[in-house]
């Protein structure tokens, strides 16, 4: 299984505020990483276009130590770690050029058929070009359970800059609006240090999706939040803070 891994530096249009990389920013960097990987396999969004197929990820669970910051000169790693017939796992990692572990990723994956929009089926031979075991089951990710919402919260239009080569929103502009429809207070004077995120539904253009969110502290500090899509679930997510 081999391990990618590439150097970035933070500019003034990759962070918030706070001067912290946006999370939108942090994923697309990610992205980036992994298939600058799957191209030197021949299984990159080049080659997968050839055959109208295309790279969606499902899910995500990530461990945040801190963000990084403006003008910091951070890592991004990444390594895919098995496959079977309908999934394929990758791990990510952020860290400092001292070697300080910053963010940790493990998420899931599937090949998309862009004229049908169902899975595509994974094969041995595509196995063997990422030079990965086949798993009968990968990594079990957090289960997301949701509590009721106490508002039909903010809906956003899918504007065409929104769309990625697969024709459909690109998963970064979930976190924006998750993101967006939070108490500023809670973003500016608390840090995330776990984000659950799962993808159930493509959002096309055209589509206008709504974002809601139920901030609850219990034991811990947690937001929950839900992108829906019409009647349908698009993404759902927990993330959880620390004071």
């Amino acid at each position: 299984m081999e391990k990618f891994e590439q150097t970035a530096k933070l500019s003034y249009f990759d962070v918030d505020a706070l001067n912290q990389i946006k999370l939108s920013v942090l994923i697309d960097l990610l992205l980036k990483v992994s298939s600058y990987q799957l191209d030197t396999m021949g299984v990159g969004t080049n080659n997968l276009a050839r055959e109208n197929l295309g790279w969606v990820v499902t899910q995500y669970h990530m461990e945040i130590k801190r963000l990084p910051q403006l003008d910091e000169e951070i890592i991004l790693g990444t390594q895919p770690t098995g496959y079977n017939r309908f999934f394929c796992y990758r791990d990510f990692w952020v860290k400092t050029q001292e070697g300080e572990s910053l963010i940790t990723v493990s998420s899931t994956w599937i090949v998309l058929d862009l004229l049908k929009r169902e899975i595509h089926e994974n094969t041995s031979e595509f196995g063997a070009k990422m030079a990965v075991p086949e798993v009968k089951r990968g990594p079990r990710l957090p289960r997301i359970r949701l509590p009721k919402f106490d508002d039909s919260g903010v809906e956003y239009r899918v504007r065409y800059y929104d769309i990625d080569a697969n024709r459909h929103v690109n998963n970064s502009h979930y976190f924006e609006w998750m993101i967006d429809v939070l108490p500023q207070d809670l973003v500016l004077h608390a840090q995330i240090k776990c984000i659950d995120i799962k993808f159930d539904q493509e959002i096309r253009y055209g589509d206008s999706p709504r974002s809601l969110v139920k901030v609850e502290e219990q034991e811990e500090l947690k937001s929950y939040h839900l992108i829906q899509n019409g009647t349908g679930k698009a993404a759902e997510a927990i993330f959880t803070w620390k004071k």
